[in-house]
């Protein structure tokens, strides 16, 4: 049996943010080496780097740093759902396609069109995700200003105990703080926002996953792998097709880059025998025409 388990959109979501915790854990403990100057400075970086005041340096740095993870965390969650829209599409229906045309440059509209064209996240994730959004865009951008609504920061306090007991102690009041006076956020903070972007790509993953048009899904991903960085495909599909002992190793081989993989028992989506017994039957020529259908 063949099956898809994420889509094209969450594998680039996975590669912006996949190690984003123990990454940013080995730069803060490499920081806190350097604030109690228990580092030894590489011979590379002692004509660059000579700081006043070293814990001051390290301080800054690591507020740096936390930025940046807050930044990262929801530019992946944005890149997931722009990638959602494009070739290959997740989106099953118009209005969703639509309301993702319509969105224009904001994170919070797609935001809310995910969640409303989809099963919601529940509503203190969605919350507490939307104060995010906003908060990237404070320290991106100094002068943005777009409200938050009372109602959100009402759902995110009535869930306290929630959040306290679920992401290793997150005090909602220290966050809420933080945001509102635009400082950066705290390591767990930004490590429970990382969090909670992974916990709602994957919710939303799992939807439209289930719901693809499967065949057509496929057929557009395969031929975007084959095209790119490769104005002319013939050759790379005659490499496959044009070799018939090896031609389904071949074409198994290429369905596994795209993220189809043989398994005994379906976690994500079937992918049918037949679709697989089609595309190893084609001969060269026909490749571009099936994919293109």
């Amino acid at each position: 049996m063949f099956e898809l388990n994420r889509t094209q959109a969450r594998w680039a979501f996975k590669d912006l943010l996949g190690q984003a915790n123990h990454f940013l854990i080995t730069i803060l403990v490499g920081l806190d080496g350097v604030r109690t100057e228990k580092v030894e400075l590489s011979p590379e970086f002692r004509t660059s780097w000579n700081p006043q005041s070293i814990s001051r340096s390290a301080d800054r740095s690591r507020v740096f740093v936390l930025d940046l993870a807050l930044i990262r965390a929801i530019d992946a969650l944005d890149t997931y759902m722009m990638m959602s829209a494009r070739k290959p599409s997740s989106l099953s229906t118009s209005d969703f396609r639509a309301a993702m045309d319509g969105s224009r440059r904001s994170v919070a509209n797609r935001f809310d069109a995910f969640d409303e064209h989809l099963s919601a996240l529940p509503p203190q994730h969605k919350a507490i995700l939307s104060i995010a959004i906003e908060w990237r865009n404070q320290r991106v951008h100094s002068l943005s200003s777009d409200p938050i609504e009372k109602k959100t920061l009402r759902v995110v306090r009535d869930n306290a105990e929630f959040f306290k007991s679920g992401y290793s102690g997150l005090d909602v009041d220290d966050f809420i703080s933080h945001f509102k006076s635009r400082e950066a956020p705290t390591f767990k903070e930004a490590a429970s926002v990382i969090r909670l972007t992974h916990e709602a790509v994957a919710h939303y993953d799992a939807e439209l996953l289930q719901n693809l048009p499967i065949e057509r899904y496929l057929k557009e991903a395969l031929l975007k792998f084959l095209e790119t960085d490769n104005p002319n495909p013939i050759s790379s599909i005659q490499k496959t097709w044009d070799h018939p002992e090896k031609k389904r190793i071949k074409v198994i081989r290429l369905l596994r880059m795209i993220g189809v993989n043989q398994t005994d028992a379906i976690k994500g989506r079937l992918v049918p025998d037949k679709f697989v017994d089609e595309l190893v039957g084609l001969k060269s020529g026909e490749v571009l025409g099936y994919l293109q259908s």
